[in-house]
């Protein structure tokens, strides 16, 4: 249901936490409004929710449809209104198109050769029922070995093909077994960690490899060279997704496993992985990673016999009292690596006591609890990789959070982020994404010296705590080469402009970076770096924000692979060389820089040019937009002296014009 009311576009505040309140919810949104709701892969599990649900549904306009999909007949029988349309298998002469598709693609053959394949193709598509995931996995793992005759034999004469009925793997279709072979042994323990996650919950990639890290799926004897773990375990990943093992979630951020590939990741876990929901549920003696999302809290003390557990998910709805259950449980398992409550309410405002008696804790998330603290002043958690406490409103933190030397992934709110004395000591972190500079000792720019790991974006505000170029200079952002965006930031007002030009100077950052963004600075010209950017050929976006005394834009080269170049509310702004980029820019947007100067010609000539945003300037010119064939968008407001020639119909990808 907390699906369902974000994709119709509504907010569902993190307190609310029973079905009766999330319905209710809902049905504040839904009532009275025409929809058409697809609710997929549905099973036995949503049949406790579904009469709510059917409720909720129900009050919507005459017209509206829920359309259901799913393998099971009696639920299909159960919530159904009309007659089910069952999916039957393609035709031989499409499925086998669909499966030389896959398995040859492209690819140049030489006719003989291609005779063979394709005559053991036939082989294995007839093994296949017609079923078009078959025909997608399978022809993506021969694709793989188009030069490998022999791998195309084996795969033919597979053992899964011709499985007893009474093996339990025969409940999973053979081609399924056929591309689990195709996985190496730390990756099929990676695709077993799988089946702890919900059937049909998107995954968040990141932090299922900080999963396998901590689980040692993946450790530094797999990394060779600058490479990193989750390196390795992103490459994994994505050979996982090129397998369709995994899908792109409708969310744009994580991914799903297929209904059959779960089963799969289940057996294959050989008892090790568990989901548990319901007292009849019996837990394996081997379970050593265990998921929960029960029924009940009477469930929860199932767990107490199996001691040896090393993951603990907990992925159920509030209770009442289920947070002490878990507490009690958690005091038993101090053998943990990784220990996931988000989004489980502490009562209390504070994490399970237990966690302080766990010391081979890798993994903990706490996010979205609603704790206010973490309680014990020490937090000795030598070997902690990953610790995720975002959406917690921390007023405190313990002194000793700095020595967690070994944390890679330390995922919290700015303002948590903030508290941290210290935070250059953890020189295995690999995000931050914003460092704000304090004049405390523990908190200056210096603490960013020894985080030469740091990933992605990083935002380094409240620069004006920043005393000399030396000191900038000390926080060696030349030499963090992994960072593909840095932003530079001042916030307070009255300052000297040739004292940021000093600290600018210092906080020059690698010459690979793909994205800079500098905003408040004081400075009436940009330092030497910046003057003359040849050295940043991998420069993507470029943007500069209420920079109010410079006077001309920096040349990026002329050969700039810049596409993005934003300015905005740099009053004194006169000049932009736009022939210097215009090949590759494809974002131009101006806005507030009254004093600016543009060449007609020099914007006529930007052809690539995908989006143009032009407002609030006193820019005297015109311009011919006949050449700028691929302007998808273009808004020119509040510039009285800047007008267009041309005809407006000649750009035919135009879909947003504002113009005035």
């Amino acid at each position: 249901m907390r699906t369902l009311i974000q994709s119709f576009g509504g907010e569902l505040s993190l307190d609310v936490k029973t079905l009766p309140d999330i319905s209710k919810n809902l049905s504040s949104i839904l009532v009275g409004q025409r929809f058409l709701v697809v609710l997929d892969d549905m099973c036995e599990k949503f049949e406790k929710q579904w009469d709510a649900l059917y409720t909720t549904l129900s009050q919507g306009a005459p017209g509206s449809v829920v359309l259901i999909t799913t393998q099971n007949q009696a639920f299909a029988n159960r919530v159904g209104t009309f007659g089910h349309i069952e999916l039957t298998p393609l035709v031989w002469e499409i499925f086998w198109e669909l499966f030389k598709h896959f398995a040859f693609g492209n690819t140049e053959i030489p006719q003989i050769k291609r005779s063979l394949l394709e005559k053991i193709g036939t082989e294995i598509a007839r093994k296949l029922h017609g079923l078009p995931l078959a025909a997608k996995i399978i022809g993506k793992i021969l694709n793989r070995n188009i030069d490998d005759l022999d791998e195309w034999r084996r795969i033919a004469r597979s053992e899964w093909w011709d499985m007893p009925e009474d093996d339990e793997r025969s409940k999973i279709l053979p081609f399924i077994g056929v591309s689990y072979q195709h996985l190496g042994p730390n990756l099929r323990k990676c695709f077993a960690y799988c089946s702890l996650f919900p059937r049909n919950s998107s995954i968040e990639k990141d932090r299922l490899v900080q999963m396998w890290i901590a689980q040692n799926f993946i450790n530094p004897n797999d990394v060779n060279g600058d490479r990193e773990m989750e390196d390795v375990g992103r490459k994994w990943f994505d050979k996982l997704v090129a397998m369709s093992i995994f899908q792109p979630a409708g969310d744009n951020k994580g991914f799903v496993m297929p209904s059959l590939m779960h089963d799969l990741a289940g057996i294959a876990s050989s008892g090790e992985c568990f989901f548990l929901r319901d007292r009849s549920q019996k837990i394996p003696e081997s379970v050593r990673h265990l998921a929960v999302a029960p029924e009940d809290v009477e469930v929860v003390k199932k767990i107490r016999e199996h001691k040896k557990l090393l993951s603990f998910l907990y992925f159920g709805s509030q209770m009442d009292g289920i947070d002490i259950a878990i507490n009690n449980i958690l005091c038993e398992l101090d053998g943990l690596r990784v220990l996931d409550l988000s989004n489980l309410h502490m009562r209390k405002k504070t994490p399970p006591s237990a966690i302080r008696n766990m010391p081979h804790l890798r993994f903990l998330d706490l996010s979205s609890t609603g704790i206010e603290k973490l309680t014990h002043s020490r937090f000795d958690h030598y070997h902690l990789q990953s610790l995720h406490i975002q959406e917690c409103q921390l007023l405190k933190l313990p002194r000793s959070i700095n020595q967690l030397i070994r944390i890679r992934h330390l995922n919290a709110n700015v303002e948590t982020i903030a508290l941290i004395s210290g935070i250059g000591q953890l020189a295995d972190l690999q995000e931050l994404d914003e460092y704000r500079v304090g004049v405390r000792e523990g908190h200056k720019i210096t603490e960013l010296k020894n985080l030469g790991k740091l990933t992605g974006h990083l935002k380094v505000n409240c620069c004006a705590n920043i005393k000399s170029r030396d000191e900038a200079e000390q926080a060696r952002l030349v030499d963090k080469k992994k960072l593909n965006s840095v932003k530079i930031c001042w916030s307070s007002a009255q300052r000297e402009a040739e004292i940021d030009m000093k600290i600018l100077d210092g906080l020059k950052p690698y010459r690979d970076i793909k994205e800079l963004i500098i905003e408040g600075y004081m400075g009436s010209s940009f330092p030497h770096w910046m003057k003359e950017m040849n050295d940043f050929s991998n420069l993507q976006t470029l943007r500069l924000f209420s920079c109010i005394k410079i006077g001309v834009l920096p040349l990026l080269g002329e050969n700039s692979s810049l596409s993005t170049l934003e300015i905005e509310n740099n009053s004194a702004l006169r000049e932009v060389p736009l022939h210097h980029f215009s090949a590759s820019l494809k974002v131009l947007k101006i806005v507030n820089c009254r004093n600016l100067i543009l060449s007609g010609e020099s914007l006529s000539h930007l052809t690539s040019l995908s989006l143009l945003h032009v407002i609030n300037c006193r820019v005297r010119t015109s311009f011919n937009i006949n050449g700028l064939l691929l302007l998808e968008d273009l808004v020119l407001k509040n510039c009285p002296g800047l007008s267009i020639q041309g005809d407006l119909k000649s750009l035919k990808k135009l879909k947003n014009l504002a113009l005035g």
